[in-house]
């Protein structure tokens, strides 16, 4: 791993490696804590080696549904947080509903995406969508990039 180097932004699509963790989600070099550094509460993702920028951090997992469904869903929850990340593929509202955990494809884990906290302010991650080509079939999967170089120990925030 140590030799290991983010792939070009024109490898995304087609990166068997990604592809594999994105399945798997075995990424590594994160972590979960508690309380969240940031926070103060709550669960956090910090990093456990430093990320040059632009590197993949791992991915926003969860079911792919559509917005409007994304929508319904929303207003059936009774929690005040929700995990649901939407956006547009062309001209088409999209949603990656995370609510579930464990999720059904990885009932023994809970993934490293859904934790990432949000902040106006102090963001080191970006979401990237991006349209992988899978061996069956294309799948839009979000992932967070590093947009500055992380340093052990830092929490993820978007």
């Amino acid at each position: 791993m140590s030799k290991w180097s983010p792939p070009e932004k024109e490898e995304v699509e087609s990166s068997v490696s990604l592809m594999k963790l994105v399945r798997t989600q075995k990424w590594k070099h994160l972590a979960v804590v508690e309380p969240s550094p940031w926070a103060g509460e709550g669960k956090g993702v910090v990093t456990t080696k430093r990320f040059p920028k632009n590197s993949i951090l791992c991915d926003y997992h969860g079911e792919l549904i559509t917005g409007a469904e994304g929508r319904r869903r929303m207003a059936n929850r009774s929690s005040d947080t929700d995990y649901s990340f939407f956006f547009k593929a062309g001209s088409k509202e999209l949603c990656v509903d995370a609510h579930n955990v464990p999720c059904s494809c990885h009932p023994h884990m809970e993934t490293f995406g859904r934790i990432i906290n949000h902040s106006k302010w102090d963001t080191n991650v970006r979401p990237e969508i991006c349209l992988m080509q899978f061996p069956e079939g294309s799948q839009h999967v979000i992932f967070f990039r590093a947009m500055t170089d992380l340093e052990v120990n830092e929490e993820l925030l978007f």
